[in-house]
């Protein structure tokens, strides 16, 4: 099952519909109690970081994601998600990320672009073409963070999709992305049920 981090009145209903053709019940909630029956958890493309780590903090949600991540269970930030899962971010003013990950949200590069990505790690060069074209509602630079959690990047050196064990960070839109979010998503669900049976002690 997937849980998607949301109140009820955020339109996350593109998301939704997107991880419901992967034959999976898709539940929107911020409740710990109904989040934790998920097998991964999604933090939406929503709102800015102010208002989200607001919210998070309002909901006493901080301690239960980093719980989460930590645990080793399956955590996937997308576009804002992603940018939350970092130590700090710096666009105007400083906030406070999740510190799940190391690095620091800099600088704000484009908004509503098509880019193409780069990806570093041999063993997607054997799953997906070396580049391809993916969507973003927002492309931001992320700096001083550990090279090797880094999958793919802009030609220009932006990281776009980084990836430790249990935790994914993606910036571009999955819903938007066309064939390439299916085939990718693919992917990641095959990692992440691995992830998921390790940790239940299944075997695979």
């Amino acid at each position: 099952m997937f849980a998607i981090l949301a109140t009820q009145i955020d339109d996350v209903t593109k998301l939704v519909n997107f991880l419901s053709c992967f034959n999976s019940k898709v539940i929107v909630s911020n409740n710990q109690e109904v989040l934790r029956k998920s097998n991964v958890l999604f933090l939406p493309d929503l709102g800015n970081f102010e208002k989200y780590m607001y919210f998070l903090y309002e909901k006493n949600l901080v301690a239960f994601l980093k719980e989460w991540a930590f645990s080793n269970k399956p955590i996937v930030g997308l576009g804002l998600g992603m940018q939350l899962l970092f130590t700090s971010y710096h666009l105007g003013n400083f906030y406070q990320g999740l510190n799940i990950l190391n690095g620091k949200v800099t600088t704000m590069v484009s908004n509503n672009i098509w880019s193409e990505v780069y990806f570093l790690k041999p063993v997607f060069e054997t799953e997906f073409q070396k580049t391809t074209l993916a969507y973003f509602n927002s492309l931001c630079n992320i700096e001083k963070l550990n090279e090797e959690d880094v999958l793919a990047k802009t030609y220009d050196d932006i990281p776009i999709i980084v990836w430790r064990k249990n935790i994914l960070g993606s910036q571009f839109s999955l819903e938007k992305s066309g064939s390439f979010s299916t085939y990718f998503f693919q992917y990641l669900m095959k990692k992440l049920k691995l992830c998921v049976d390790k940790r239940e002690g299944r075997n695979f």
